[in-house]
């Protein structure tokens, strides 16, 4: 299977069933764990974690300052 539609799998119902039928469908046992944070969720972790990167490892005023934007 592939797939060229952006965002496709970030619908967690869907991902989940299509997912399933592509290991049912070639003999594998993996079946989705309704237990998994949500594709919202783990994006919105992601970011936090890199915001929280950005924050600590980068001079802020200085970026904000070299853009002629207010902060």
């Amino acid at each position: 299977f592939g797939s060229i539609w952006h965002g496709t799998l970030e619908g967690d119902g869907f991902r989940r069933a299509f997912l399933g039928s592509v290991a049912a469908a070639t003999g594998s046992g993996w079946l989705p764990d309704p237990q998994a944070p949500s594709f919202a969720a783990r994006r919105e972790a992601m970011i936090d974690t890199l915001a929280d990167a950005v924050e600590t490892h980068l001079d802020l005023d200085r970026l904000t300052e070299l853009t002629g934007l207010p902060r």
